[in-house]
């Protein structure tokens, strides 16, 4: 019978999220702003451009929270749900001490979430990788 390492959830900073939900915000917003006091057009449509693809980003590819189970790793955006089974990691690894991300069999890296963790937070992931026999480097 396989042991079961204790579940995590891991949420990115309030700040980061604040920002990144305001920013596009504000772009679309200046943008609007300067085509109602009629200024250059290419100055309105460059700011809503880069707000309407920070947008995208920040819906579909910003991790408000990442969820360690069993089943494997979901990072959880606004608009999907990414779920990296733990067949399929290869490494997990520290970036340069902050954040946490993973190494697929594919050769892919996903940043789980871009903040200092605890050293509790860091001996969960530990676990789970020793657990599954992946590699984990701090």
């Amino acid at each position: 019978m396989r042991k079961e390492a204790p579940g995590l959830t891991l949420h990115e900073s309030k700040l980061r999220v604040w920002l990144s939900v305001s920013t596009p915000a504000m772009l679309v917003t200046l943008a609007v702003l300067f085509a109602l006091s009629e200024a250059n057009i290419w100055i309105w449509l460059l700011m809503g451009g880069a707000g309407a693809i920070l947008g995208v980003f920040v819906l579909f590819d910003f991790a408000l929270s990442v969820v360690v189970d069993d089943r494997g790793i979901a990072r959880r955006c606004v608009l999907r749900t990414e779920m990296i089974e733990w067949g399929t990691i290869q490494r997990i690894t520290t970036p340069l001490r902050r954040g946490i991300a993973v190494v697929t069999q594919d050769g892919r890296h996903h940043i789980l979430i871009d903040r200092r963790l605890h050293r509790t937070e860091l001996d969960l992931f530990a676990t789970q990788a020793k657990l599954r026999a992946i590699e984990f480097k701090e």
